[in-house]
């Protein structure tokens, strides 16, 4: 994980970016873990699974429930699309 990377623990909220570019809130459900042979542990990978919460239809056709399931969402503070940043 980049050392710019926000601690975030699950249950905490962030700021989810859409394929469209808007910004919807997002509850943390799973830390992303990888298997490390070196420590032989499980270590997280930085990335992050969340549940959105959009805007129904007028985010698309795909968000007609309002919510939306991202796994393995990477960080960016950039705010790339399909990615998380912190709230300010």
């Amino acid at each position: 994980m980049a050392s710019s990377t926000p601690v975030v623990a699950v249950g905490d909220f962030v700021l989810y970016v859409m394929k469209h570019g808007a910004v919807r809130p997002a509850l943390v459900v799973d830390l992303c873990e990888v298997y490390d042979k070196e420590q032989d542990a499980l270590v997280a990978d930085g990335n992050i699974s969340l549940q959105v919460f959009a805007n129904g239809r007028q985010d698309g056709p795909d968000y007609g429930s309002s919510i939306y399931w991202a796994e393995s969402v990477k960080y960016n503070a950039d705010g790339k699309a399909g990615t998380w940043h912190a709230k300010p």
